[in-house]
Formats: structure tokens, sequence, C-alpha cells
């Protein structure tokens, strides 16, 4: 990825930025991010996080927990999902046995797969059950329109989720994008939302 760093893709501490996001609701709405890089306990592990708008019970947020320790191989540990339809908790709560590892540095077209132990509480009853990840790097010059406008050479990687394996194709499939300048650019079929897209870019908060 031509004149990209590890260290500034990321946003300082203090910055922040506003998507747009799709609710499962059908709600469009903006929702303030941040990235909080102090170490969190969180399913048996201390994690930073990315937030997305609120995420307390009566609210729309969305919490990434992550590790970005190791230049262009983070691992995500799970995510926690909030609606202003539920008050009483987080809406879902996804996780990993062991954290997923996205390595960053792959050749355009380079696919691979990981199968996953995930555990799932929608506010109810956990359940686990196997799913296996089909990763394929598109490219690194994708150029797409969204709510900040048209970005380009953008990191483009497409992921299959299969969770009923006999079926030769997919149960669904994410999009997602990343900016050398901005960070994460958006996401469809998002783990708490149907659609997340950068609306303005990280700066510091207050200017």
């Amino acid at each position: 990825w031509s004149g990209a760093t590890w260290e500034d893709i990321w946003p300082a501490a203090g910055e922040q930025a506003t998507y747009e996001v799709i609710t499962f609701g059908s709600a469009t709405t903006d929702l303030v991010a941040y990235v909080d890089y102090t170490p969190v306990e969180w399913k048996g592990g201390n994690f930073s996080r990315f937030i997305v708008g609120t995420p307390e019970p009566g609210n729309d947020g969305m919490i990434v927990y992550f590790d970005n320790s190791v230049p262009w191989n983070p691992t995500c540990k799970g995510i926690e999902g909030f609606s202003i339809t539920n008050t009483s908790g987080p809406a879902i709560q996804e996780w990993f046995d062991d954290p997923i590892g996205i390595d960053l540095n792959q050749p355009a077209g380079t696919q691979f797969n990981v199968t996953a132990t995930v555990h799932s509480n929608f506010g109810k009853e956990e359940s686990s059950f196997e799913s296996l990840y089909s990763f394929t790097y598109v490219g690194y010059e994708e150029s797409i329109g969204i709510p900040v406008g048209t970005l380009a050479d953008l990191m483009y990687i497409n992921v299959g989720i299969t969770q009923t394996f006999s079926k030769d194709e997919p149960d669904f499939e994410v999009d997602f994008y990343l900016s050398k300048d901005e960070f994460f650019v958006g996401m469809t079929n998002a783990p708490a939302f149907v659609e997340l897209w950068l609306k303005t870019g990280w700066a510091m908060a207050g200017k």
C-alpha cells in the first residue's frame, strides 16, 4: 500500500470523526467515533477500543475490541452493539475464543480462510457456533463516493461469512475500506449497523 505507514493510519488520541450509519431499524443517523488506546479488560483479555456513538443502553453505538500492537496485523476480539430500542444492556455481543488477526500486508488478489468459534449474545442466551471467514484482498486503489466525499487509494477487503458449511455460497458478505489518511472509511453489514460510512474526517475534538 504505497505511501502508507502503520502509525499514521491510526487516529491520534483525542481525535474524533463522524460516521453516517444505517441502523437495523432502518434509521439513518450520525454518530461520533474515537479510538481509546487504553487497554480495558473484556472477555478474558485486555484490548483497545474503536467506539462509535454512545455505547450505553438506550443509545445507538458500537465498540470494537482490538489490539494493534503488531504493525499491519491487528487482531479483533469482538464487538458490542447498542440500540435505542434496547434499554437493558447491549443489543448484541459477539466475540471469538481467540482474537482473529487480519494481515493487512497482502498483495491484491490474495485470498485465505479462517475458521473460528463465535460466541453471540443478543441480550438473552449465549450461543456458540463455528463460522468460516473467507478474506479477499480486492485491491489498494479503490475509489468510492461516501458522505465525506470521494476517496481514492483505499484498501478494499471483502469477507464472506459462512455459518452453514454445507452451502456453496457465504451466508452474507462484508465489504470494508481503509484509508491512508482517514483510517476506517466504512463497511457494509457491520455487526451493529447495516452500513457505516465516514461523514466528517478525523480531527482533534473541538476543531
